[in-house]
C-alpha cells in the first residue's frame, strides 16, 4: 500500500491553479439541441400579451449577436375578407339603381302635380296652339331645358298629355324621366343621344317619326340633355322637316323658383307661385331645304326673345 504524498501549502494552490488553467484553456462542448420545437429550450407558456424569454436574452447576449426584441409578439390571426359571387354583387347594385331610379322618378312626378295645381299660370298665344289642333296637324313643342316642369305643367292644363310623345337620353337619368313620363302619362322613347349613330338609334327615330305621323305631337329640348346651354341642335329641325309638323316655341318665366345649379339651371317653381308662359307662331321647316343651319340659328333667336318676352309680360302683369 503506497503512502499518500503530502503536499505543502504552496505546492497546493499552485496545482489549483493550473488545473483551472487547463480547464479554462479547454474547448466547450456544443449543447445538444432538443426537439424541433423552435427554440432550444422549453420557454415559459406565451400569454396573450407576451412575455419575456429571459433565457434568449441571457443567449444572445452570451453569443455577441445583434439587440434582440425581448417581447415576444404573437403570430396575427389570418382573417380572410368576405368575398361574394360577382353575380349576386351584379344583381344588388341593379337592384339598388332601381331602387333609386323609381325613387327620383316619382319625386319628379310628385313635384310636377304639386307645380300643375297649386301654381297660377299665365299663358299668351294659345290661339296657335288651337289653330294648329283645329287643322288636326301634329304639333312639335320646343322650350329650353330648363323649363321642362313649366311646360309639362301647360301640357297638362292645355292639351292631351297621352297624345305627347318625347324623346330622353338612353342612359341612368333617361330612366327616371321615363318613369317620370308614364307617370304623367306621356310616351317617352329612349334614344342614344351620345352623338354614336347605330341602328337601334335609327330605328327609335323611325319609331318617333311614324307617331308624330301618326297624330302624336312631340316635345323636345333643342339643347338637352347635356348642353350646350341656349344653343340649338339639329334634331327638332330634322324631325320637323321629315314629319311635316310645325315648331311650336315657347318660353317661360318664374321668379320665385328654385333654380338648380347645373349647366342650364333647371327651373323648379315654387308652391303657390305665378309662372308665364309665352308661345310663339308657329315655324314650319321647309322640305327642301338641305343645310339647316341658318335656320337652327333663327330658331335658338326665336327662343331666346320668347323667354325674355315672358319676363316683361311677367313684369307687368303683376305679383
Amino acid at each position: 500500500m503506497s503512502e499518500k504524498k503530502t503536499l505543502s501549502r504552496s505546492e497546493a494552490v499552485r496545482q489549483r491553479r493550473q488545473s483551472r488553467t487547463k480547464a479554462q484553456a479547454r474547448p466547450q462542448k456544443r449543447k445538444s439541441r432538443t426537439k424541433r420545437t423552435g427554440s432550444y429550450r422549453e420557454l415559459p407558456p406565451i400569454t396573450a400579451r407576451g412575455v419575456v424569454n429571459d433565457f434568449a436574452i441571457e443567449r444572445r447576449k452570451k453569443a455577441g449577436k445583434r439587440r434582440f426584441n425581448a417581447a415576444i409578439t404573437l403570430p396575427r390571426p389570418v382573417v380572410r375578407s368576405l368575398s361574394l359571387p360577382r353575380v349576386q354583387i351584379r344583381v344588388g347594385w341593379r337592384l339598388l339603381s332601381f331602387i333609386l331610379v323609381l325613387l327620383f322618378g316619382t319625386g319628379l312626378y310628385l313635384f310636377s302635380v304639386l307645380v300643375y295645381r297649386t301654381c297660377r299660370f299665365q299663358i299668351e298665344g294659345l290661339n296657335q296652339l288651337q289653330s294648329a289642333k283645329k287643322n288636326g296637324k301634329s304639333v312639335v313643342l320646343t322650350s329650353w331645358h330648363g323649363m321642362t316642369m313649366m311646360v309639362a305643367a301647360m301640357i297638362r292644363k292645355h292639351m292631351d298629355i297621352t297624345n305627347v310623345t318625347a324623346i330622353c337620353p338612353d342612359d341612368h337619368r333617361g330612366d327616371t324621366l321615363v318613369i317620370f313620363s308614364r307617370k304623367l302619362g306621356a310616351d317617352p322613347i329612349p334614344i342614344d343621344l351620345s352623338g354614336n349613330s347605330t341602328l337601334s338609334m335609327g330605328k327609335k327615330l323611325v319609331d318617333v317619326i311614324r307617331k308624330i305621323k301618326a297624330g302624336m305631337d312631340f316635345l323636345i329640348h333643342p339643347d338637352g340633355p347635356a348642353g350646350p346651354a341656349y344653343k340649338v341642335k339639329r334634331g327638332v329641325s330634322y324631325v320637323a322637316q321629315k314629319t311635316e309638323a310645325p315648331i311650336l316655341p315657347l318660353g317661360c318665366y318664374c321668379r320665385n323658383a328654385f333654380h338648380v345649379p347645373r349647366w342650364d339651371r333647371y327651373t323648379l317653381p315654387l308652391p303657390f307661385s305665378k309662372i308665364h308662359i309665352q308661345l310663339g307662331s308657329l315655324i314650319s321647316v321647309p322640305t327642301d331645304l338641305s343645310d339647316l343651319t341658318a335656320f337652327n340659328l333663327d330658331l335658338e333667336d326665336t327662343l331666346n326673345k320668347l323667354t325674355l318676352q315672358a319676363a316683361a309680360n311677367y313684369y307687368q302683369l303683376g305679383d
